[in-house]
């Protein structure tokens, strides 16, 4: 069971919401966990602040934005500097856009699942 400490610990860093020392992830898949943004920051923002709050810890958040123009990409790294924020910098729709999610998450840690 988490904290309220480790819980504000996990909401201050929503991009990696698993932490070395937090044993609750121990033996657990690594999970990454994709969400797509487009011109939609406020939303995308609430979504990471409740990913922070998971019970399971073994998981990574990316945030892929599909290419807005609302400046949701600058938003999103200032209110967290270390959200893993990708560009695909046009519109590629929502099942080419978690794509690059998918890929990307593949490509930092093999046999991830991703949803």
């Amino acid at each position: 069971m988490l904290t309220n400490e480790s819980r504000s610990s996990a909401s201050r860093n929503p991009s990696t919401v698993a932490r070395s020392g937090d044993d609750y992830g121990a033996g657990l898949p690594k999970v990454a966990i994709i969400v797509l943004n487009w011109n939609a920051w406020e939303v995308t923002s609430d979504c990471v602040r409740s990913l922070a709050s998971l019970d399971y810890k073994n998981c990574d958040v990316a945030v892929i934005d599909n290419g807005s123009s609302d400046d949701s990409v600058e938003k999103l790294r200032h209110q967290f500097p270390d959200l893993a924020v990708l560009e695909n910098g046009v519109n590629l729709g929502f099942a080419a856009g978690n794509n690059v999610g998918v890929e990307y998450a593949l490509a930092r840690v093999p046999n991830t699942f991703s949803c």
